[in-house]
């Protein structure tokens, strides 16, 4: 046992320095030293530090300078459950390797590998990695065509499960890349609306970040250029490397966004953004250039060595424990999670749909290809742990899954939320970079329409989203009532369980929304939304009133009857919808602001619990009953429904929202 870890490693696990607390056997030891220390167990084939590595960024593991070293130490903490005098048994161990972040040598975002007990009953996909001839160079992608080939076609024959997910017929993407044999220099532009050829064969896509800059896009003044030939050679090398993929693959054409869509072309770019569901729903395989940060770090892996397989470990336990040692296999706790979903293309917008649309993709990580596919999409495949539900995109809905509170409920939600953690070079794309995935729910529900990021049906559930660190546009990119109309910021719903009922006559009346093609999935121009609601002042409390965490009443001084001010004791508070909104002043100044109750949910046995949430509005200066959202409310208590009836009673009017 141990015999694949270098002796840091093995010391971790045979020297551990015992202590019982908290109804488990704990251990903690310091594990590396210096980054000398670790680039040496590197090179010996360590698998445990092959996968600690990836923790650190490479360009900290180069350039920490010779005075730095000792800054570097990781840990190692071991972990046995169960009380003190237990037998110890394999699944109750787990292993954490971590490195904390120190001066000159911060680690940011993940600082530790998890392990556990990796039992063989469980699906992996690692057992679809065989052993690859040691011949071909490592650098190279046509060292993983080969794997990469049998996936797809296992999949494409086997998985029923696998097809497209959008009903539309098959047709190509306005342009393709012909990329030939692999003995080919060049790579060809065809235009399918044009007929540049007899077409026949799939197409494969490319998910990727482009980087501060790509030195060779389509522009109006190379597409007859690109219909000649594109020298592979001038291409960055993770678009060769896709090439070369595609070639091996046996597929005859590929579709890489800088290549196949006019970048000087506000019409074209906006047309074929619009066409996303078609062209990665009917790609037969989506290449995900998952660890890189731009287009020119290829698709082969930059570590080489453990392929995150399970690695064998004898630990020696407590001093009195049954047996003396234990004998298990560790695998990473996390696996696809780290080298997928943690990966820095999918911290990019773009990528959602790109990922979640496709039939099938091969995520190129940091240590190996992984391949996902609608039939194997759970999380664990990949390796045991399931990870961070809330971090993990949501599996789009099947064509036979059309019930509409499924999706607007949980489908809906999760997507934006999974969405709206992304970054986009772009603030404008917010709308834009979801519209594929919008489509595709657009077929699943039928007759709802979408309105600038929300629906038509349950569109009074679904103005109750939260926003978390807004901030406004610096240009108009929607109305304030949907996310879309804000630049940046988490958006998310709060669990609200089965349908309410809307107990206050809130209604919708109408609404107009333009955008730049007419459609209702183009870029908004404008929009309002025209509610019959009722409406009531708040008196929001200051911050030494309500310490950090926003909180209201019904103000006291709008109502006639000392006995609703009770109301007030209820649980009351506001999520603003931009982090740091100037028209909000926490002083004497706040303005006049008002709530509109959207929904009402009863609870309890007698029903004498009761939830409400609606909108906080601003009006606007100079214009009639036109107000714009600044944020959500809710309150919750225990008063009757004469109380709640009374603040509300009386005060319905026709306004209209911006």
């Amino acid at each position: 046992m141990n015999e694949r870890l270098c002796l840091r490693c093995r010391l971790s696990f045979k020297e551990p320095r015992w202590e019982f607390s908290g109804g488990a056997w704990r251990a903690e030891s310091t594990h590396h030293e210096t980054v000398e220390s670790l680039q040496a167990s590197l090179i010996s084939g360590c698998p445990l530090c092959i996968a600690l590595q990836s923790i650190v960024p490479p360009e900290q593991m180069v350039d920490c300078s010779n005075d730095r070293l000792q800054e570097f130490t990781s840990y190692a903490s071991l972990c046995i459950f169960g009380n003190s005098n237990s037998v110890a048994q394999s699944r109750d161990v787990s292993a954490t390797f971590w490195i904390p972040g120190k001066r000159g040598f911060v680690v940011p975002g993940r600082r530790s590998l998890n392990f556990q007990p990796h039992f063989s009953g469980k699906q992996d996909a690692l057992r679809k990695i065989t052993p690859l001839d040691d011949t071909t160079p490592a650098h190279t992608s046509v060292r993983w065509a080969a794997p990469v080939r049998e996936w797809v076609t296992e999949c494409v024959e086997s998985h029923t499960e696998c097809g497209p997910l959008v009903s539309s017929p098959f047709r190509y993407p306005t342009r393709l890349l012909q990329v030939g044999d692999l003995s080919s220099p060049t790579v060809q532009l065809l235009e399918t609306t044009k007929g540049d050829a007899d077409m026949v064969g799939p197409y494969n896509t490319l998910s990727y970040r482009w980087g501060n800059a790509l030195p060779i896009r389509l522009l109006t003044t190379n597409i007859d250029n690109f219909r000649r030939e594109i020298a592979v050679s001038l291409l960055p090398k993770t678009l060769a490397d896709a090439i070369v993929v595609t070639r091996t693959m046996g597929v005859p054409y590929l579709w890489i966004d800088a290549l196949c869509i006019i970048q000087d072309s506000t019409f074209d770019w906006e047309r074929e953004a619009s066409a996303m569901a078609e062209v990665y729903g009917h790609s037969y395989c989506n290449l995900a250039a998952s660890h890189n940060h731009d287009s020119t770090g290829g698709l082969a892996p930059r570590l080489q060595g453990s392929l995150g397989r399970p690695f064998s470990v004898r630990i020696t336990c407590p001093l009195g424990m049954e047996p003396p040692y234990l004998d298990t296999w560790l695998a990473e706790q996390e696996f696809k999670a780290n080298r997928v979903d943690a990966a820095p293309l999918n911290s990019r917008g773009w990528v959602v749909q790109e990922r979640a649309l496709a039939q099938r993709t091969v995520h190129f990580t940091y240590d190996q290809p992984l391949f996902e596919c609608r039939t194997l999409f759970d999380p664990s495949y990949g390796g045991p742990g399931r990870g961070n539900p809330a971090q993990r995109l949501p599996k789009v809905p099947a064509r036979s899954d059309v019930e509409t509170g499924a999706i607007l409920n949980h489908y809906w939600p999760r997507i934006l939320y999974y969405y709206t953690q992304r970054q986009l070079t772009q603030p404008s794309d917010r709308s834009r970079a979801i519209i594929g995935i919008a489509r595709l729910v657009h077929e699943r529900l039928g007759n709802s329409q979408y309105l600038a990021g929300l629906w038509s049906t349950r569109l009074l559930r679904q103005l109750l989203w939260i926003s978390s660190q807004g901030c406004h546009p610096v240009t108009y990119c929607g109305p304030s009532w949907s996310w879309i109309g804000l630049q940046m910021g988490l958006i998310y719903y709060e669990e609200t369980g089965d349908d309410s009922l809307d107990r206050f006559d809130t209604q919708v009346l109408g609404w107009k929304i333009t955008t730049t093609d007419g459609s209702e999935f183009g870029s908004v121009t404008s929009a309002s939304l025209h509610l019959k609601s009722p409406l009531h002042p708040l008196k929001v409390l200051l911050p030494a009133d309500a310490g950090d965490f926003p909180r209201f009443c019904f103000d006291p001084d709008a109502i006639f009857d000392n006995e609703l001010a009770q109301v007030s004791n209820s649980s009351c508070f506001i999520y603003w919808d931009l982090e740091d909104d100037p028209r909000m002043r926490h002083d004497d100044k706040m303005p006049h602001v008002f709530a509109a109750p959207i929904i009402e949910t009863r609870r309890g046995g007698n029903g004498n619990h009761f939830e409400l949430r609606g909108l906080v509005l601003l009006p606007i200066d100079g214009q009639v009953d036109v107000y714009c959202r600044v944020g959500m409310f809710g309150a919750s208590g225990s008063r009757t429904d004469q109380h709640m009836g009374k603040i509300f009673r009386g005060k319905d009017k026709i306004i209209t929202l911006t």
